[in-house]
């Protein structure tokens, strides 16, 4: 069951937010097909507009969870992302200029207003 804070309260927190966070891409692969020969062929991306913030993680985090030094805390508003859009493990992440691929979302609000996942940032793109 969806929280009633879900719609009023992520739509305001986005309202206060907007155009004051970095500008960045959220990309999702599409289930993968098998060609004529059998042979596995990868999706196609969808890609999401949203906005948000790269966080790093405290000392305290990192060794109580196990998060890796390489890892960051990639967040990105709710409200920003189409309806139904929520970050999950293998979403490829841009933002500030930097790339990142989502290993799990760690936490939500219960508005939905702002999604922390733990990413491993990429160099190749």
């Amino acid at each position: 069951m969806a929280s009633f804070l879900e719609g009023p309260l992520a739509k305001a927190i986005a309202v206060g937010f907007k155009g004051k966070l970095n500008k960045g891409m959220l990309r999702r692969s599409g289930p993968s097909t098998v060609d004529s020969y059998g042979d596995p062929q990868p999706g196609s991306d969808t890609a999401y507009p949203c906005e948000g913030f790269v966080d790093s993680y405290s000392a305290f985090v990192r060794a109580q969870a196990g998060v890796p030094d390489t890892d960051s805390k990639v967040c990105i508003l709710g409200a920003t992302l189409p309806k139904g859009i929520v970050p999950r493990q293998s979403d490829r992440i841009t933002i500030a200029g930097r790339n990142f691929v989502a290993v799990r979302l760690t936490d939500v609000d219960p508005a939905n207003a702002l999604y922390e996942i733990q990413a491993t940032e990429t160099f190749n793109g």
